[in-house]
């Protein structure tokens, strides 16, 4: 794997992307898409300096883990050998933990977005189709309605003339 696969690598496990991952160490934009594997000093005191957690003899060879131990980091020039850190604040590779939690859980909380917003817009189109069939339904329903009224106002009207024409053709027989 390459220093540049390796870097990708690191900067997912981070909550933040590619450009800011460059902006916040003080790279220039694209040297990440862009890094050989000859890496200079200068950049790797950069992201060593922002990421002490980052074991960059991983980085450089793919040797060992990506995330110092606490034993490598008491060993450090922070930490000379021998010397009592249990005053010490918790070791950076805690907060290279915590960031991975954290971006999981971000990662959660995006597919969860987007599924919240996925199931919101079915939840619209079927209130429109809902609405549309109701709308329809009434439609037919009123014009089945209206028929039936016009039917049976057929009905009385012929019911009607036949008892007129009954009674008109009693009233001839009496005359």
């Amino acid at each position: 794997m390459s220093v540049k696969k390796r870097l990708k690598e690191f900067i997912k496990t981070l909550p933040i992307g590619e450009a800011a991952f460059e902006k916040k160490v003080g790279l220039s934009n694209g040297l990440v898409s862009n890094i050989g594997d000859g890496v200079r000093k200068v950049t790797m005191e950069k992201i060593t300096s922002v990421y002490p957690e980052l074991n960059s003899s991983w980085l450089l060879t793919g040797e060992g883990e990506m995330l110092k131990t606490k034993n490598e980091k008491e060993g450090s020039e922070d930490h000379p050998e021998g010397a009592n850190t249990s005053l010490d604040p918790p070791a950076p590779f805690i907060t290279g933990e915590v960031k991975i939690l954290l971006k999981e859980q971000l990662d959660i909380l995006r597919r969860l977005e987007s599924s919240l917003d996925y199931n919101t817009k079915r939840v619209l189109i079927n209130e429109a189709i809902v609405r549309t069939h109701l709308h329809h339904s009434a439609r037919v329903e009123a014009r089945e309605t209206g028929q039936k009224y016009q039917d049976i106002i057929a009905d009385l009207n012929k019911a009607t003339e036949a008892i007129f024409l009954d009674i008109f053709e009693k009233s001839e027989a009496f005359h």
